[in-house]
This record gives structure tokens, sequence and C-alpha cells, in this order.
């Protein structure tokens, strides 16, 4: 372990793999048997109120000061990662143009997915321009249920966005560090069904990076705008509809 005075800016190849298991190789292994047929589950990845969230909160929790204690002993600087975390006032407008712009681009990709046509005129007509549709989805909601909603938005982009840029040192590894981020978003997310685990890690992985290596240059929004998007089930054009009851 490097317990040197020296902190440790840049993570090493076998550090990332490292932080990999811990984080995301319980939920890879478990993604992996559930769309293999190994395994079955009735979760599909969309917020409702019959999934049991404790279980979940609990073992990311867990496996969050795992990475943590993983990183501290070998010696890694943190400020890498804090200092990218700036409670500024343009993070009330970032939150609001990253999830909707997030939501949109889900809502294009399942749309020409054929997995479901948000566009519809039938789908449209019924969109509340009063937003009284976005303040019914956000009352009443579980408390454990936002919770974990938080720490997973942290959980997740902590590690894409946050530790995983830490390890490209030269600009030619850039291209390897982006397939990986994507390969595994898409390993963890394959028990929603191939066409969300790849719109997610292509699309959603992708999209989280531009935004955030060129335009936005702070974590905390994309934080946030990621515990949105889990909430609502990942569509803009959803969390505007009041259907008819």
């Amino acid at each position: 372990m490097n317990r040197s005075k020296e902190k440790l800016q840049h993570l090493e190849w076998f550090d990332i793999l490292n932080v990999t298991f811990i984080m995301f190789g319980w939920a890879i292994f478990k993604s992996t048997a559930i769309i293999t047929g190994l395994i079955h589950s009735t979760d599909t990845g969309a917020a409702s109120a019959d999934f049991n969230y404790w279980p979940n909160l609990i073992l990311q929790s867990c496996l969050l000061v795992a990475t943590f204690a993983y990183l501290y002993f070998r010696g890694f600087d943190f400020k890498v990662i804090t200092s990218q975390i700036k409670l500024r006032l343009s993070v009330i407008i970032w939150i609001p143009i990253i999830f909707a712009s997030l939501g949109l681009l889900c809502d294009i990709c399942n749309t020409l997915a054929k997995t479901y046509n948000w566009f519809s005129p039938d789908v449209l007509k019924y969109i509340d321009w009063t937003f009284g549709a976005v303040l019914q989805k956000f009352q009443n909601l579980p408390i454990v249920m936002v919770v974990y909603s938080f720490l997973n938005g942290f959980y997740e982009e902590f590690f894409f966005l946050g530790l995983l840029p830490t390890s490209v040192k030269k600009s030619a590894a850039l291209p390897f560090m982006l397939l990986y981020s994507t390969i595994i978003r898409i390993s963890f997310h394959t028990y929603q069904g191939w066409t969300p685990a790849l719109i997610t890690g292509i699309g959603v992985g992708l999209f989280f990076y531009v935004l955030y290596r060129y335009a936005v240059k702070n974590l905390l929004p994309f934080f946030v705008a990621h515990a949105i998007w889990d909430i609502v089930g990942g569509s803009l054009i959803y969390l505007l509809l009041a259907w008819p009851q």
C-alpha cells in the first residue's frame, strides 16, 4: 500500500480494476445472472413502491466505505475529487438543465429503439405545462427511496466522473478510459434489458462525461441530476405527463 507522504493523484490500472470490483462486482454478477436467466428478478429498474431499497442502501453504503478505505490505504489524494465538488449558485441552474437534457436524450433513444414512443401525439397531449404533474410525482415519495437515489447518484458518478478520469495520464489513454467506462456502465444495467443498458452505458455515460469535462466541471449537479433521473425513471416527458385518472 502507498502510505508515503506524497499523495496519489492518478490511479493506476490495477487500482481502477480493484475499485471496479469493490463497487460494481456484485452488481455486474447479479445483472449478468438476471439477463442470462440464471436468476429471476421482478425489478425493472423503475422507481416503484414495491422495490425494497433498504438492502441496496445498506450494501452500497458498505461498499462505498470499503472503497474509501482502499483509496485511503493507497494514499489517494481525495482533494482530486473534493475540489471538483463545488457548492455554487450555478448548481441550481445546471441540475434542471442536465436532467432535462438527459431525460430528453433517453426519450429520443427509447423512441428510436421502439421501446416506447414518447413523442406520439397520444402521449404528448397529456403534458401538463403548469408543471403540476411534476410536483405530484415528487409528493409522498418514500424517504428511503430518495436517500437511496441520492446515494446511488453520488456512488456511480463518484466513480465514473471522479475516480476513473484520474487514470488518464496521457490523452492517448482517453478513448480506452471511455470504452472501459461504457462497458462497466452497461454491464450492471443489463438486468433492465439490453436496450436500456445500452442507452445508459453509451448515451448517458458519454453525455455526462462530455458535459462534465467541457462545460460544467462540477460534480455536484451530476450527483443530483442522476438521483432525479433514478427517481423518475429516466424520462423527461414522463415527468411532465398528467395521465387521466
